[in-house]
C-alpha cells in the first residue's frame, strides 16, 4: 500500500497499518492519501479526512472547492474510490460542531472531545453532502466510510486491504475459490458476500462490474434485478 507523504500524520498511519500486517511504502500520489492495486480486481484509493477537516472545508468556499477537486480526481484515477472520515459528528440540538479528535475514556464507556467551533449547520446538511458524494448527479460516486476514531478507520482500511487481496474467501460460512470454480474476481466477491452465483451473474450482466454494483448503484436499481430482494441488498452493503 502506498501512503502519500503529504497525508497528515502519515508516519502514524504507516505504523498502525504495519501493526495490522499491511506492508506500506511512502510516495507521492496525485490524488488520495492511500492506494493499492490488486491484479484482476482493480485499484483502491482512499481520501482521509478528520471530521473537523471535512466540516471546515464544507463551510469554506475555497476549501470546499478543493475537496470537490480531490474527490473528483480520486474517482477518475481509481476503480474503488473511498472517502474515509474519522472523528465525532456531534453538536447541540440538530447542529454539528467542530471538535477535537476524540479519545476513549479510561473505562472505555464513552468518548472525550473538546468543542473547537460551533458551525451552526445542521446534521442534515452534512448527510446531504455525503449522499451527493456517493450518488453524484453525473459520473461515478465515492464510497463513504465513517468511524469515530482514526484507529477504528485504520482497522477498516486494513480489513478491506486484506479482503481485497484474497483469492479464497471464507465469508458468511461460504468458501469461494475463484480459481478452482473458474469464477471471475467480480463474481467470486459477490458470492463470498452470500449473494449467490445466479444472482451475482444477473447483477454483473446488468451493471457490468463489481465496482458499479458495490458503489454506483442505488438500492432501488439493485432491487430491480430479478431475484434480488432486500436481504441480498443487505449482504451487498455489508462489506462497508
Amino acid at each position: 500500500m502506498t501512503i502519500d507523504s503529504r497525508e497528515k500524520d502519515w508516519q502514524e498511519t504507516a505504523a498502525e497499518l504495519s501493526l495490522k500486517g499491511v506492508p506500506t511504502v511512502i510516495g507521492r500520489l496525485f490524488s488520495g492519501d492511500l492506494r493499492w492495486e490488486v491484479e484482476e480486481v482493480g485499484t483502491f484509493g482512499w481520501e482521509l479526512k478528520s471530521v473537523s477537516d471535512l466540516l471546515s472545508s464544507l463551510w469554506s468556499k475555497e476549501e470546499g472547492e478543493r475537496l470537490e477537486w480531490q474527490l473528483g480526481m480520486l474517482r477518475e484515477e481509481v476503480d474503488f474510490p473511498v472517502l474515509g472520515i474519522h472523528g465525532l459528528m456531534v453538536g447541540r440540538f440538530d447542529n454539528v460542531d467542530i471538535v477535537s479528535e476524540p479519545r476513549v475514556s479510561g473505562d472505555g464507556s464513552y468518548y472525550v472531545a473538546r468543542v473547537i467551533k460551533e458551525t451552526g449547520y445542521s446534521k442534515a446538511s452534512v448527510d446531504a453532502f455525503l449522499w451527493s458524494v456517493k450518488f453524484p448527479s453525473s459520473g461515478r460516486g465515492v464510497e463513504v466510510v465513517h468511524r469515530d476514531t482514526k484507529e477504528d478507520l485504520i482497522r477498516v482500511i486494513a480489513a478491506v486491504y486484506g479482503w481485497s487481496r484474497k483469492e479464497t474467501h471464507l465469508t458468511f460460512n461460504k468458501e469461494v475459490d475463484r480459481v478452482n470454480r473458474n469464477m471471475s474476481a467480480d463474481l467470486s466477491a459477490l458470492v463470498a458476500l452470500g449473494v449467490g452465483a445466479t444472482k451475482g451473474r444477473a447483477l454483473l450482466k446488468r451493471f457490468g462490474c463489481l465496482g458499479t454494483v458495490l458503489f454506483d448503484t442505488p438500492d432501488k436499481d439493485l432491487l430491480s434485478v430479478e431475484g434480488v430482494g432486500p436481504n441480498t441488498v443487505r449482504k451487498i452493503r455489508a462489506i462497508w
